[in-house]
């Protein structure tokens, strides 16, 4: 019997591999279903008031079912929908906590979220806050170029920002999350982010000296919030480890990082809180 000898491979070698796009399209849809079902887990568990107990006890059923990174979870806990966009749900922090504890959230996620949606973007920029890089951006078809999408802030997120930022300054203070260079930059990164948007808002509010009471309000609210992030700087920029990773030579091809201006600020802020 006679047929066509199939060319042998030489040893060691391997075969090509082929792209899989389907196991890609499953992978985007299967991350699109994690994300409905955690808006949806989310939303019960705030309508129905669920205790953090009990919201404890479904968390890990809920994440083996539905598993998503911790940015992500952060952000869909702490972004505001077109129902629900005045304050941060009580319920949420809550909630924020319980995520905290079982680490499915971490510092840099939850600041990060924090910063995005905050109410000071109104302050600062009332129609369009300039978000994050690599937030709310939308290449279009064919085109290099981004597209910035609007990003939605809470209208009054002051009070929930200063417990939430209270709440990280003691995880850092226990040096969690201030372990590994990765997330010590992932952290300088954001507080940088905030140092600037604290700063721009204060500036808005010394403009405005003849506002009206519900802008002294919010300005006394604001404030609030720059006293909790001040004692969270401190409580990161007090761990050797932190100014370590921060005071190291930037990378050959890149500029002086402006993560280096947070030792100084944080250690001015001590000084001046003793």
């Amino acid at each position: 019997m006679t047929g066509v000898k199939r060319r042998r491979r030489p040893l060691g070698s391997r075969a090509r591999a082929r792209p899989c796009t389907r196991t890609r399209v499953h992978s985007k849809a299967n991350a699109a279903d994690a994300i409905a079902a955690w808006v949806s887990f989310l939303e019960k568990a705030r309508l129905k008031r669920l205790d953090p107990g009990e919201f404890a006890a479904f968390l890990p059923l809920h994440f083996a079912k539905h598993p998503l990174p911790s940015i992500v979870i952060a952000d869909l806990l702490l972004r505001p929908t077109e129902l629900h966009h005045f304050y941060i749900d009580i319920r949420f922090t809550l909630y924020l906590k319980v995520l905290l504890q079982q680490n499915r959230v971490n510092t840099p996620t939850v600041l990060r979220a924090l910063y995005k949606y905050s109410s000071a973007h109104l302050r600062v920029r009332p129609q369009d806050a300039d978000p994050l890089p690599g937030d709310g951006i939308k290449k279009e078809d064919g085109q290099d170029a981004p597209k910035r999408q609007r990003i939605h802030h809470w209208d009054n997120s002051y009070t929930e920002e200063e417990m939430i930022l209270w709440r990280l300054a003691q995880r850092v203070h226990k040096r969690q999350d201030v372990k590994t260079d990765g997330t010590i930059v992932q952290i300088a990164k954001v507080v940088t982010k905030w140092m600037i948007l604290l700063a721009e808002a204060a500036a808005a509010f010394s403009r405005d000296a003849f506002g009206s009471l519900q802008g002294l309000q919010a300005r006394d609210e604001t404030e609030d919030v720059r006293n909790a992030f001040v004692l969270f700087l401190i409580a990161f920029t007090e761990h050797i480890q932190v100014r370590i990773t921060l005071m190291k030579p930037p990378q050959k091809g890149k500029g002086p990082s402006i993560e280096k201006s947070i030792i100084p600020f944080g250690m001015a802020s001590a000084q001046n809180t003793r």
